[in-house]
């Protein structure tokens, strides 16, 4: 299937203002950064100094993934 067209800009992504959003957390963002460059995907590092990306699904859901110490 065709992916939407994307009439929304990651710039923004990590900023109070992008609402609600799923949040996943993960030991290491350096393989999810990885994978998401190989595939392509757009996404958006944190403003605020965390390791964590901000990107879109293919529902044009906001996703967050959050790197964690364990």
């Amino acid at each position: 299937a065709a992916r939407p067209s994307r009439p929304w800009r990651l710039s923004g992504a990590g900023s109070r203002s992008q609402g609600r959003h799923v949040c996943v957390n993960v030991k290491n963002i350096d393989p999810v950064i990885e994978r998401m460059d190989a595939a392509g995907v757009e996404y958006t590092m944190s403003k605020s100094g965390r390791r964590a990306v901000f990107f879109r699904d293919p529902d044009m859901n906001t996703m967050e993934c959050l790197e964690v110490s364990s």
